[in-house]
C-alpha cells in the first residue's frame, strides 16, 4: 500500500482487502469501501458462506468512514443487516454502455428468426441459473401463460448456476415444446441483437443488488418486469410498460 495515500477505496470480500482495512485505518487514512452485495443477504436465501466472510463484511461496513453502493434497496438492507449510519451511505447507481443507444443493430439471422418463428411473443431473461435469480417463478408464470396463448417463447441467457439442472428438469415439457430456450452465455453483439428483438423484459430476481440488465433493456426501449427485490426497481415508474411485482406473485401479474 502507497504510504503517501491519502484515501483507500476497497472492493471486496476477502482476506486482502481486510488487511487493507486494517492497515488503512493503522495509519489513520480515510476509507471508502464500496459494497457491490452483501453477503447477508444470500445467507438468507440459503447460500453458504463461512462465518469469517461475515465478519470481513461486517468490518468493511463498520469501519470505513464511508460506504458506497448501487441502489436504495442495497442502502436499506445495509442498514438494516448492520446498523449502518445513513449518513455515511452513498448511492452510485448503476450506468449502461452508450452502445445500447444505437438502434442500428442488426438482427441476427441465424438463431434468432427460429425463436420467433410463427410471430411468437418473446420474453427475454439475462442473469444466469442461480436460485437467487428467481427464475421458477418466471417458469411457472410461463407454464400457465401456455395454457393461454401458444404464440409465446422466454428465452435465458446467462451461466449455467447451482439451479440449472433443477429447473431443466422441473420445466422439460416447457424446454421440449418450444417455450423455453437457454442459450447460456452469448457474443456481445448477439446479445444487443437479442435485446432489440425481444418484446419484453423480466427480471424476477429474490435478491439483486442493482440489476444492469433492467438499464440495458430499457436503453433499447422495452417494457419491462422487475420484482420488488431488484435494485433498479426503485428508478421504474409503474405504468403500462414499466411493472415492479413482488416475486412471490410474479406468475399473477403474467
Amino acid at each position: 500500500l502507497h504510504s503517501d495515500a491519502e484515501i483507500f477505496h476497497i472492493h471486496g470480500i476477502a482476506l486482502p482487502t481486510f488487511i487493507s482495512l486494517i492497515i488503512a485505518k493503522l495509519r489513520r487514512k480515510k476509507i471508502i469501501y464500496t459494497a457491490h452485495g452483501l453477503i447477508s443477504c444470500e445467507k438468507k436465501l440459503g447460500y453458504n458462506y463461512s462465518p469469517i466472510s461475515s465478519f470481513y463484511e461486517f468490518c468493511l461496513l463498520r469501519f470505513s468512514d464511508m460506504v458506497t453502493t448501487v441502489s436504495d434497496r442495497m442502502m436499506k438492507m445495509i442498514t438494516e443487516d448492520y446498523n449502518i449510519d445513513r449518513q455515511k451511505i452513498v448511492i452510485i447507481e448503476n450506468g449502461v454502455d452508450s452502445s445500447f443507444f444505437n438502434d442500428n443493430v442488426e438482427i441476427n439471422d441465424g438463431w434468432l428468426p427460429q425463436l420467433r418463428k410463427g410471430s411468437r411473443f418473446l420474453i427475454l431473461f439475462i442473469g444466469g441459473t442461480r436460485k437467487v435469480k428467481g427464475l421458477d417463478f418466471l417458469l411457472m408464470s410461463i407454464d400457465n401463460l401456455v395454457n393461454r396463448s401458444k404464440k409465446v417463447i422466454l428465452v435465458i441467457v446467462g451461466k449455467e448456476g447451482d439451479q440449472h439442472e433443477i429447473l431443466l428438469s422441473k420445466y422439460r415439457k416447457l424446454v421440449m415444446r418450444g417455450y423455453v430456450k437457454f442459450l447460456g452465455t452469448i457474443p456481445e453483439k448477439e446479445l444487443l441483437s437479442l435485446y432489440k428483438s425481444a418484446d419484453i423484459f423480466i427480471l424476477p430476481s429474490m435478491y439483486e443488488p442493482f440489476g444492469l440488465v433492467v438499464l440495458e433493456a430499457m436503453a433499447k426501449g422495452k417494457a419491462v418486469i422487475v420484482s420488488d427485490r431488484v435494485g433498479a426497481s426503485s428508478i421504474i415508474t409503474v405504468s403500462y410498460t414499466h411493472l415492479r411485482a413482488h416475486e412471490t406473485s410474479l406468475h399473477l401479474v403474467c
